[in-house]
């Protein structure tokens, strides 16, 4: 008999929550502006953070970190 393969799962994805809050004026502005362009507030801000953090994410992995001078390194072990 033909045995079945079972399908494998997908990962679970994890969500963060986070809040702010936005004056009056930053509300309206952005209702109307999702109004207008058929979209949610969601996902406008979604969509703005997505692109924010393709364009610095590889500027931030390029940066090193500050080490202190009584740090060692791998390379410092046999000196």
């Amino acid at each position: 008999m033909a045995q079945k393969l079972s399908k494998s799962r997908r990962k679970k994805v994890k969500y963060k929550s986070l809040s702010f809050k936005l004056s009056n004026k930053e509300y309206n502005r952005i209702a109307r502006y999702c109004k207008k362009h058929k979209l949610t507030p969601n996902k406008l801000i979604k969509k703005s953070l997505r692109t924010y953090v393709s364009h610095i994410g590889p500027i931030i992995d390029q940066e090193e970190l500050p080490v202190s001078e009584n740090q060692l390194t791998i390379f410092d072990f046999g000196a």
